[in-house]
């Protein structure tokens, strides 16, 4: 009897341990940015969407009137706001008027304009970008 629990013992106690032992944590999924792509596109079709930065002051009336309009009517658009951002300018080559609306592809620009535009005309001058670029 004692070889019995000598040679079942070590084997419970080791099958416990295993079994008790924590697993390692799945990764978070990461939320998805953009709207997915057709399924009828290829891996050629697909291009990254342009996305909308603007660049805005304190005080500057154009900017509040966009910034408003935009949060409330721009929900087909992928767009940015940064107010009185330096690094943001400086990166963009400089910026002395404003609203300056630049056009992004993968964070690098393509188009920009200057002035209030509404949320339509962004729609517009984005699609027509897009055509031309693409």
């Amino acid at each position: 009897m004692k070889s019995f629990i000598s040679l079942v013992v070590p084997a419970l106690l080791s099958a416990s341990l295993f079994a008790a032992a924590p697993q390692a944590p799945r990764p978070p999924q990461a939320p998805a940015l953009m709207k997915s792509a057709k399924a009828s596109e290829t891996p050629e079709e697909k291009k990254s969407p342009l996305s909308i930065l603007v660049l805005s002051k304190t005080g500057c009336e154009p900017c509040r009137r966009l910034a408003a309009e935009l949060k409330a009517h721009g929900d087909d658009l992928e767009w940015d706001i940064w107010k009185d951002s330096p690094h943001m300018e400086t990166k963009y080559g400089g910026v002395s008027l404003y609203p300056t609306i630049l056009l992004l592809r993968e964070g690098k620009e393509v188009s920009r304009r200057i002035g209030y535009t509404s949320v339509g005309e962004l729609s517009r001058w984005r699609d027509e970008v897009t055509a031309a670029v693409e």
